[in-house]
């Protein structure tokens, strides 16, 4: 038996259909620049070949497939928040300014309830303070 062979002598064909297609030592999806190339020799297009070259042998060098760096780009291009729904769903905010609140008066200003003053300060006189501390 082969070291390939499966349970029952059979090779396992189903497990290579997750390994990258290639052509030589190249990713098989630089094929699309090589046609271009093929179809439309300029410079420009024989630039795009090297640098799709360059970018997929790039992506190879740190460990990346190419499905995985493209989804990498999409995520570091969308940014950390992404919410679940799109802006065009979401509530639109409500003022409730007409309506009065203990803590916030009518016009929407934030104001505190003041105590009343007790003793001395009802009369208007103030208890002087003492140059010593409390014993």
């Amino acid at each position: 038996m082969d070291k390939d062979d499966g349970i029952f002598g059979t090779p396992i064909e189903w497990r290579y259909t997750m390994r990258n297609p290639r052509l030589a030592i190249f990713d098989a999806r630089l094929v699309f620049f090589v046609a271009l190339l093929f179809l439309h020799a300029r410079l420009w297009t024989a630039l795009l070949l090297f640098i799709g070259v360059a970018a997929f042998w790039g992506m190879e060098l740190y460990g990346y497939r190419f499905s995985s760096s493209i989804r990498g780009i999409r995520a570091r291009l969308a940014g950390p928040i992404r919410p679940a729904r799109p802006r065009s769903q979401y509530r639109a905010a409500v003022d409730f300014g007409f309506e009065g609140h203990p803590l916030i008066g009518r016009a929407g200003q934030r104001t505190l309830p003041i105590a009343k003053p007790a003793g001395n300060a009802a009369k208007g006189k103030a208890p002087l303070p003492s140059p010593l501390p409390a014993e």
